[in-house]
C-alpha cells in the first residue's frame, strides 16, 4: 500500500520504503499529542537532485521531527549517523533492524574521512541516486549545548559538498529536548561548485583545500545559527499562544 501511495521509480527512496513511512507516520502521531511539530520553508528541500541537509542537534527525536516535515516537500532523507550506534549504543539492535533499511548510514565521525573507503562509496551511492542526505554537524547532542550553534559544527559537510558539488539547506531544531511544541526552520540553499579533482580519499586534497572548506563551514555555522534562532522565537511565540488558551 505504501510503496503504491509514496514511491513512483523513485531513485532516492530508502531500501525499504514501507518501514519509512510506518516511522514517520508514527512519529507524526506522536507530536500531535505532544504539541505538534510544524516547519518553516520546507520547501527549500523540493528541488530535485542531490542535495546536503545540515541542522543542529538536540536530541534523537530531530531524526523524526525532519523526516515528518520533510515529507511536506516529498523528500525522502537518509541520515548519516555516527558509527557507534550501530555498535554499542543500547538502541544498536533497533538502528540496524529499523533504521538502516529506513534510510540510515554509518560514519565514522572520529576518522578522517580519506580513511573511510566503505562509507565513501556508500556516499557515493546516495548522491547518484539524487538522495537529500542529513549530516547533523555537530558532534553529538550531548557534547554541546544544543541551544547554540557555536565551535563544535564540523567541516565533513563542507567537505562532502565541494567533492559533489551538492547544494546545501541548514535547519534549526527547537523543542526536541523537550519533546514537545517542535519547531523547525529550515534556511536558504547555499550553492556550492564542485571542485573538480577532488578525490576525499586524498590527505593530500583534503589540505590542500583546507582555506575552502574553513570557509564554507563557518557559513554553514552562520547559516546554522541564524535557523535555530528563528525556531526558537517561533516556538517560544507558540508556547505563550498556547499557555494563554489554557489560562482563558
Amino acid at each position: 500500500m505504501f510503496e503504491r501511495l509514496y514511491t513512483s521509480n523513485d531513485s532516492s527512496a530508502p531500501p525499504d520504503v514501507v518501514l519509512y513511512h510506518l516511522f514517520r507516520l508514527m512519529s507524526k502521531g506522536f507530536f500531535k499529542f505532544r504539541g505538534g511539530v510544524e516547519s518553516d520553508n520546507v520547501e527549500a528541500l523540493a528541488a530535485d537532485g542531490p542535495h546536503l541537509v545540515v541542522p543542529n542537534h538536540e536530541d534523537w527525536l530531530d531524526v523524526s521531527a525532519l523526516g515528518v516535515t520533510a515529507w511536506e516537500a516529498k523528500r525522502y532523507l537518509h541520515f548519516l549517523a555516527k558509527s557507534q550506534l550501530g555498535e554499542t549504543n543500547r538502541l544498536s539492535k533497533l538502528a540496524n533492524a529499523v533504521l538502516v533499511p529506513a534510510g540510515m548510514t554509518y560514519i565514522e565521525k572520529s576518522r578522517p574521512l580519506s580513511e573511510q573507503v566503505k562509507f565513501l562509496h556508500k556516499l557515493d551511492q546516495l548522491v547518484k541516486s539524487g538522495c537529500a542526505i542529513v549530516n547533523f554537524a555537530q558532534e553529538s547532542r550531548y557534547s554541546h549545548d544544543p541551544y547554540v550553534v557555536g565551535d563544535e559544527v564540523k567541516s565533513g559537510p563542507a567537505t562532502m559538498a565541494l567533492a559533489y558539488g551538492l547544494p546545501i539547506t541548514t535547519a534549526g531544531i527547537a523543542g526536541t529536548r523537550e519533546r514537545h511544541h517542535i519547531d523547525i526552520v529550515y534556511g536558504e540553499e547555499i550553492p556550492v561548485d564542485k571542485v573538480e579533482g577532488f578525490d576525499m580519499n586524498s590527505r593530500g586534497d583534503l589540505r590542500a583545500l583546507t582555506p575552502e572548506i574553513r570557509a564554507l563551514t563557518a557559513r554553514v555555522k552562520d547559516s546554522m545559527r541564524r535557523d535555530l534562532e528563528m525556531a526558537q522565537k517561533a516556538r517560544k511565540k507558540r508556547l505563550s499562544r498556547s499557555t494563554f488558551i489554557l489560562s482563558n
